[in-house]
């Protein structure tokens, strides 16, 4: 029952989306790193930047200080078996499998060990030089078993943004200036190669997309992979490094919520509730 208080409180103040807090538009210098980099704890988002008129998926990480954007395939995102959980019992949960069974979780909300992926739209090239939604696509899954990302909603409620098992594409539409986090789960341990798509219209009119592979190595057995996926960009270009105007993201605390008996918890709620828009609230559709 304390739990279940406890969600439901939460889920009143995160008004049932899962959004982090989002500052405002981006007004701080953000660097590029580069190499190759494995990244096991800590704040990571992936979003677009303009370069040279060309929309480029980035990974920005928050992990180190000062926080740099990465390129997607020189990152690796390593899940630890400190992320399993049990499915919880519930007709809601029956996506991720059966109640009991064992999945790896990276929570809604920040838990020390755990990497934390989010999403968002705050990059300056993106606020000032875009209009309308970005619009993000799951395009394909390579892995050993299913992947799934959902928002935890109104009551502890979850809400399916994307689902491999399902067919693809699906979408999520993402408003400018946003900041966002949800669970990403892994119904089995191995190398997972997420497809992602993002694309928007500039304020010129000119539609861009770019197309990456996300990574991931879930479970403390999985050898990470030695190289890196090749990415390609629709709009033909954004190779070369730049020095992005990026944002400090608001890093949020943690909310735990027992769902299983034995202990077992689920961080199923965004401590911070205000998405920062330039002229209006975001509206974060659900995938198509």
């Amino acid at each position: 029952a304390a739990a279940g208080a406890r969600a439901a409180a939460g889920a009143r103040t995160a008004a049932g989306a899962g959004i982090a807090a989002g500052g405002g538009t981006a007004t701080a210098t953000t660097e590029t790193g580069s190499g190759r980099k494995v990244i096991s704890d800590g704040h990571v988002d992936m979003g677009p930047q303009l370069i040279g008129g060309d929309l480029v998926i980035r990974l920005k990480d928050d992990s180190v200080t000062p926080a740099v954007w990465r390129e997607l395939s020189d990152v690796l995102l390593k899940v630890t078996d400190q992320a399993l959980i049990d499915v919880p019992d519930g007709n809601g949960y029956a996506f991720l499998g059966t109640a009991g069974d064992r999945v790896f979780l990276l929570p809604q909300s920040q838990q020390a060990g755990i990497v934390w992926p989010g999403w968002n739209t705050q990059h300056e090239s993106v606020v000032g030089g875009t209009r309308g939604n970005v619009t993000w696509q799951l395009t394909g899954v390579a892995g050993p078993g299913a992947f799934k990302l959902f928002r935890t909603g109104s009551f502890g409620t979850p809400e399916v943004v994307f689902d491999s098992a399902n067919g693809m594409p699906q979408q999520l539409a993402v408003a400018p200036n946003t900041h966002a986090h949800g669970n990403w789960a892994f119904t089995k341990a191995g190398v997972y190669r997420l497809t992602v798509r993002m694309s928007a219209t500039t304020t010129g009119g000119e539609s861009v997309s770019d197309t990456r592979t996300l990574t991931f190595a879930v479970g403390d057995g999985t050898e990470t992979p030695a190289g890196s996926d090749s990415s390609s960009s629709d709009s033909g270009g954004g190779g070369g490094d730049q020095t992005g105007g990026g944002d400090d993201l608001a890093k949020t605390g943690v909310d735990v919520i027992t769902i299983a008996a034995g202990g077992i918890a689920l961080l199923a709620v965004g401590a911070a509730a205000m998405v920062a828009t330039r002229r209006r609230r975001s509206d974060l559709t659900h995938p198509s």
